[in-house]
């Protein structure tokens, strides 16, 4: 009996002790809070090219935007991104004032579009572009960064094609780009070999006549527009390239050196 009361004693002894101690307290787990959803959504989805010219392109966009968003949204683009926007590029976006783009979800058949225009001196390579959304007050609210490779330009030489060739004359066919927006009236020429190191042998008709200049836009061989080349010395002249110019009254505004093997001369057989 004696020996269950000390174990008694000793029992209650440390309950007390446990009682006064500073055990570590629980911190009850608090609930994880969902994240807020947006109020507004804005998404560009894709983009589909309906105009490709060198200096030109017209795209539809699909894209979502909130239609209980409160204000008028536009839709426009920069190249190679806003980060590095080149100012040699213009749009025309979607959306006019002062009602913006049509809300909600928006697909490539209701036809919403962006224009895209190129108005730089010399040629210009991008592999993206960065197709925006953004509010009436300029906000950006939301873009999309699409891959885009294009070659830029407002004037290209795409080829020469012999229509007449003699030993001391030929005539070429041109292939041909010009921006339809460019002012000046334009003409088409060349130089033997180059313009650098030109022949003064050879004469030259260009194609475009004064005043209006050749047609602009794209233009194929179909199109029969040409210029020649007449050789006059005694001297036989071989040539391995010719140089196409695109040049207005107030000098070149593009040219092109390509490959044209020929052995030139006046003499008769």
């Amino acid at each position: 009996m004696k020996r269950i009361t000390v174990i008694l004693a000793l029992l209650l002894a440390g309950a007390w002790v446990l009682g006064g101690a500073d055990l570590p307290k629980v911190k009850p787990v608090q609930p994880v809070k969902p994240k807020p959803k947006p109020l507004y959504r804005f998404k560009i989805q894709g983009i589909k090219r309906i105009v490709t010219t060198p200096c030109r392109v017209v795209f539809q966009v699909q894209y979502y935007i909130s239609p209980t968003y409160p204000k008028a949204c536009f839709i426009g683009v920069n190249v190679p991104d806003r980060a590095h926007a080149s100012s040699a590029f213009g749009y025309k976006p979607a959306g006019r004032r002062p009602d913006g783009v049509p809300k909600g979800q928006k697909h490539f058949v209701d036809d919403i579009t962006v224009e895209l225009k190129y108005s730089g001196s010399g040629a210009f390579t991008s592999s993206t572009m960065e197709v925006k959304i953004y509010d009436i007050d300029g906000a950006l609210k939301g873009s999309e960064i699409i891959r885009w490779g294009q070659t830029w330009a407002r004037f290209d030489i795409q080829g020469i094609k012999r229509v007449t060739t003699r030993p001391e004359y030929v005539k070429f066919q041109v292939q041909y780009f010009i921006d339809p927006g460019f002012a000046p009236a334009c003409y088409i020429g060349a130089y033997i070999p180059d313009r650098a190191h030109q022949n003064a042998s050879f004469s030259y008709k260009p194609a475009g006549r004064v005043p209006a200049g050749v047609p602009k836009g794209q233009k194929h061989f179909a199109d029969n527009i040409w210029f020649d080349a007449a050789y006059s010395a005694a001297v036989p002249f071989t040539s391995s390239t010719i140089e196409v110019v695109i040049y207005t009254s107030s000098g070149i505004v593009h040219s092109e050196v390509i490959r044209w093997g020929q052995t030139w001369s006046t003499a008769v057989y």
